[in-house]
């Protein structure tokens, strides 16, 4: 895993045993009983309230049979909430790891629910212990010791979040590198003619040549109606992103290809019928094939040059994100600019080769 990664497990992984250790092992406070010998402590979490004797024995009160004051409510949300967060946060931790990405709602609702908890965690923790009056009205002395729940609930929340912030897209990006300032020329030293010299006027400069206009690669055509129907996994239109590949192909189907399951790629030219243009097949899982074409329109990353030239540059974007994809000989032979695709001599070719890839 690389740094990236951890830096999203790290905190994460800290944050979930934290919190199971503040919900199910963990004390929140622990009152010593004076004045009644067959009693000696009271230990709270948020779960609920034991009271032992001094011979070892303790009897448990859920926390829903405790009426008084604050502490039981606010214990109840702190640890259902909780539970919920951390199942958040493990969740969208292993999506942005094993995945690549995070659900952007998904993150924006745990920090919502952990910032509650951090207020009900705090008010149970430190602000609303729970409530010793009837106790005390009967005569009896408590020392009340907070435990090491509330400080693990705590420090678990605060990394759960931090976790959230390294789990949304860019965040894992290095910054940008800051473009250098330019300094400024020293002016030059003026010479002074002497006196009674001849000056000789400037010389306007020759107009330098107009700088060329950017060159602008030609417009993606349309899919040829003859072609309609007759090529199959054609991408019509299709969406680059940190991901995968969300694509719409010519039958209508929505195919989303992330690049973690991209196996290979496949160069060839269309059967003469078909005009013998350049294809690409991305290949993954089985009914997923992407087939881009020369009137296959991308979004998110722009492929330069006539059509051979998209496909190669389509070729070297897919190779920079999935760089265990398989290429075949004849398609090395295309990228290394040495060859030009290979061609399928014919439709029934052209199926066998579809075949192959469903």
């Amino acid at each position: 895993m690389n740094r990236d990664g951890l830096r999203v497990i790290v905190p994460a992984a800290v944050s979930i045993a934290a919190i199971a250790a503040a919900t199910l092992v963990f004390e929140w406070f622990i009152v010593n009983v004076t004045g009644l010998a067959e009693l000696s402590h009271i230990t709270f979490d948020l779960r609920e309230a034991r009271a032992c004797t001094s011979l070892g024995p303790c009897g448990v009160v859920p926390m829903s049979m405790i009426k008084s004051g604050m502490y039981p409510t606010l214990a109840a949300v702190s640890f259902w909430g909780s539970i919920v967060f951390a199942l958040l946060v493990l969740y969208q931790a292993g999506s942005r790891v094993l995945g690549g990405f995070a659900n952007e709602s998904i993150t924006k609702a745990a920090h919502g629910i952990g910032t509650l908890v951090i207020i009900t965690s705090l008010g149970a923790g430190y602000l609303f212990g729970p409530s010793l009056t009837p106790g005390e009205m009967m005569g009896l002395g408590f020392d009340v010791d907070r435990g090491w729940g509330p400080l693990s609930m705590l420090l678990g929340l605060i990394l759960g979040h931090v976790a959230l912030h390294y789990t949304r897209e860019g965040s894992l990006d290095a910054p940008a590198t800051p473009l250098p300032i330019a300094t400024a020329r020293p002016p030059l030293p003026m010479h002074t003619p002497p006196a009674g010299a001849r000056v000789k006027e400037p010389t306007t400069p020759p107009i330098a040549a107009r700088a060329q206009a950017p060159t602008i690669p030609p417009p993606i055509r349309a899919m040829p109606d003859a072609f309609k129907g007759r090529i199959r996994f054609s991408v019509i239109t299709g969406d680059v992103t940190v991901a995968g590949i969300d694509a719409r192909r010519e039958d209508g189907s929505g195919v989303l290809v992330l690049w973690r399951d991209v196996v290979g790629l496949v160069v060839r030219r269309l059967p003469p019928e078909l005009d013998g243009h350049p294809f690409v097949d991305l290949v993954s899982t089985a009914t997923m094939t992407l087939r881009l074409l020369p009137w296959s329109r991308l979004t998110g990353e722009a492929l330069e040059g006539d059509s051979e030239g998209r496909v190669r540059a389509f070729v070297k974007l897919v190779k920079a994100r999935c760089p265990e994809a398989k290429l075949d000989r004849a398609t090395q032979a295309f990228l290394d600019d040495t060859q030009p695709p290979a061609q399928l001599p014919s439709l029934e070719l052209l199926a066998q080769h579809d075949q192959a890839l469903t």
